[in-house]
């Protein structure tokens, strides 16, 4: 995204407590409205007063919670395959996203001899990591933390991300709570879920949930993508 970026303003990314290069710290320190505040946290020490909030997945749950609670911090937002209403009744995911969830959250009790092997564990079918899209390939790497004994393993916190899917099912914002955002809100989503020919994450019943709650100025769907390539593939 920097790399095409051609606002006027600066531009800035961070990792959420429990993942990448930030803290890791005990259970019951996570959760949507922890991750705001600390987006906040980081907004003060580089004196931001409002800004544009862009979140992928998790993060555009993450970026909602600010809105609701710091709305006269946010101008607007830009969901990027996430932030879709809690349900309130019972409901089944699909395989497709069960498969999907399974596959992310497995990695993180895993060691991997090489990071190569790592990107064989998103993509099987590749001997070298030339293979795979250049950007997707810094992510991957990014992912990983070298142990004591030479192998790799995945940075995340497995307490956090259990705790965060935890509390966005039980917490997170239904429609009603959605429409409490009052800024305008940019949605962008991927043709396919976790694997290509997948079903999607924002199915056509989420996105009009949305619609229906938020200030929607725009959705684009971004063709031949799934929820991960969406990220990298600027055409």
């Amino acid at each position: 995204i920097s790399r095409h970026y051609k606002g006027k303003g600066g531009l800035l990314a961070l990792d959420l407590r429990g993942r990448g290069r930030s803290g890791k710290p005990k259970a019951g320190s996570y959760g949507m409205k922890q991750h705001a505040a600390d987006v906040i946290r980081v907004m003060d020490h580089f004196h931001i007063a409002r800004a544009v909030l862009a979140g992928h997945s998790m993060g555009a749950f993450v970026v909602e919670q600010v809105a609701l609670d710091y709305p006269e911090r946010v101008t607007s937002l830009v969901l990027l395959d996430g932030g879709w209403a809690r349900a309130t009744t019972e409901t089944e995911l699909s395989e497709d996203v069960q498969a999907g969830l399974k596959r992310a959250f497995g990695r993180l009790a895993m060691t991997f001899e090489t990071p190569l092997h790592y990107m064989q564990y998103w993509f099987p079918h590749i001997t070298h990591e030339e293979e795979i899209d250049r950007d997707y390939a810094e992510m991957l790497r990014y992912d990983l933390e070298e142990t004591s004994e030479g192998t790799f393993r995945p940075r995340p916190h497995g307490e956090a991300c259990m705790e965060d899917a935890q509390w966005l099912g039980t917490c997170g914002p239904c429609a009603q709570g959605l429409a409490l955002v009052k800024c305008p809100v940019w949605i962008v989503h991927a043709s396919s879920g976790f694997i290509d020919g997948s079903v999607p994450l924002l199915e056509e019943s989420a996105l009009e949930t949305l619609k229906a709650s938020l200030d929607v100025r725009g959705i684009l769907q971004l063709p031949s993508s799934n929820h991960y390539t969406m990220l990298f593939d600027p055409h």
